[in-house]
């Protein structure tokens, strides 16, 4: 009898201290969060440090800070950013020779010395590209970290690379080489990769024996369709403050009016019945986002509405984004004015730019993939925000734009002004029933959020590969070696510097 009392009360002991176990809140794990870029232009990486905090991580959010991140991120006592330094002004304006070598330093030692401060991650997720030379600082630190090292794939540096070279010599193919080099052994050696398209794991599975999963972009929570008309003229009031394009023309209205909308004293606000299509496009503004195509295809649509102004809208464009080509291609706008069709293009704040595309009427991607691999987030943005696209044609696009579903897709200015026509005809009175069936569709896309489609991919995989690398600790030995590999490999970028490297980091 008593050894029953004995073994009933340790029963209850050991059942009382499971429920303690259990009702204590989990330790939370850390997150070393890699960009060499703005992170303010890196939403993929911002989406990632959101759902990591969400799922009990505190994060080290690694990059430069140009432009802002989300308020989110900002708010957040669980996120720390650490800010890379730029290089000094006053180096900027040595000889190419010279400034890509010192360049390529200045990011190795700022980047070791910011993670050198860190408290020890158990996740380190990085951003590809570039590969050179964050990836392999990375593999350096986790010498001494001993964390779950992922890499998250939007792109191949070695086709970006490709793509910028002008000549094709012994040298060039060299540093092609190098460069593919470089990421095979990147997602090799790497615990984990991520990547944005099934086409792109498929990819690296054949051409690096390489696994990955996929991982598609979707809009965060905070992205949709912005109904308020109140809401909506204040944003173009604003905006008129910035582009006379969305001013009213009525000089002789008793309210407040823009090109869309209209308030009149002690009334609500109501959209104007000959307002135009507002259609919008971001890009990057390089070479490979051909702008020009844009601007021929509204050449076309100009000539056509001209000719039938009841049938067909005008339409004003709004261009977001930053980049080397800007200037070229608006002076072209200027030299080239079109009658029933208006450009402008300027820089949103962040809070505004879902806004503008929830009141969009349409959108545009340009964007045309140096790997033919990789997906535009801005079309992600605009399903995000209840717009169907009209996007250029590539291998893997319709991995997102399904043609006659949730957007067009086009090859040819002629092929994009006819999608025009036949969407924006008898626009607002009568709208297309394809314009129509194709924003029905965009609804179902936004019905998976970002931080959903995170638990149900990447969270998995993540938490096995950060459980893996505690189980299976590497030899002092073996790490060394993976050490001497990374700082072997970070010789590359000193070769790469000398002629080409401004192509994939630009000056």
């Amino acid at each position: 009898m008593a050894n029953l009392n004995q073994e009933m009360d340790l029963k209850y002991v050991k059942s009382l201290l499971k429920k303690k176990n259990e009702s204590q809140p989990k330790p939370r794990q850390r997150a070393l969060v890699m960009v060499l870029g703005d992170i303010g232009h890196s939403p993929r990486m911002q989406y990632h440090v959101s759902s990591l905090v969400k799922e009990g991580f505190d994060v080290d959010f690694v990059g430069f800070r140009h432009s802002e991140p989300r308020a989110e991120i900002l708010k957040s006592p669980a996120v720390e950013i650490k800010v890379l330094s730029d290089v000094p002004a006053a180096l900027r304006g040595f000889p190419r020779l010279l400034y890509y070598p010192i360049k390529v330093v200045w990011l190795v030692l700022s980047l070791l010395w910011t993670m050198w401060n860190l408290q020890s991650p158990d996740l380190i997720l990085i951003q590809n590209p570039p590969t050179i030379p964050v990836v392999f600082c990375a593999f350096l630190a986790n010498y001494y970290w001993q964390a779950a090292v992922v890499v998250d794939w939007h792109n191949y540096s070695h086709t970006i690379l490709a793509m910028n070279l002008k000549r094709r010599g012994l040298l060039q193919r060299f540093l092609l080489a190098a460069s593919e080099l470089a990421e095979k052994v990147a997602a090799q050696y790497s615990d984990l990769n991520l990547c944005v398209t099934k086409a792109m794991a498929a990819d690296m599975k054949r051409r690096w024996n390489a696994n990955a999963t996929t991982l598609y972009d979707r809009p965060p929570d905070d992205f949709g369709t912005f109904d308020s008309m109140e809401g909506r003229h204040f944003l173009f009031m604003k905006l008129g403050g910035v582009s006379s394009a969305f001013r009213s023309e009525d000089v002789t209205s008793t309210g407040t009016e823009t090109a869309f909308t209209k308030k009149d004293l002690g009334k609500g606000v109501s959209l104007k019945a000959n307002r135009p299509v507002l259609l919008v496009s971001s890009t990057s503004w390089t070479e490979d986002e051909d702008f020009g195509l844009l601007f021929d295809a509204l050449k076309l649509y100009d000539d056509t509405a001209r000719k039938s102004p009841e049938k067909y809208p005008k339409i004003l464009l709004v261009v977001t984004g930053k980049g080397p080509l800007k200037d070229f291609y608006m002076s072209r706008v200027k030299q080239e004015p079109l009658e029933t069709v208006a450009i402008t293009s300027f820089w949103l704040e962040t809070a505004d730019y879902p806004r503008l595309l929830g009141s969009a009427d349409l959108g545009v991607c340009l964007h045309f993939s140096s790997s033919s691999l990789d997906l535009p987030m801005k079309v992600v943005d605009m399903f995000g925000c209840g717009i169907p696209v009209c996007a250029v044609k590539y291998d893997c696009i319709e991995e997102l734009v399904q043609p006659n579903s949730n957007g067009l897709l086009f090859t040819s200015p002629d092929e994009l002004c006819q999608q025009f026509l036949t969407l924006l005809a008898g626009f607002p009175n009568t709208k297309s029933n394809l314009l129509a069936r194709l924003k029905a569709e965009v609804q179902t896309f936004r019905q998976t959020s970002w931080h959903s489609n995170w638990m149900n991919v990447a969270e998995p995989v993540l938490t096995a590969a950060v459980e893996r690398r505690k189980r299976n600790v590497v030899p002092s030995r073996q790490r060394l070696a993976y050490a001497l590999l990374g700082l072997a490999l970070l010789i590359v970028p000193f070769v790469l510097s000398f002629q080409l490297l401004g192509s994939v980091f630009g000056r």
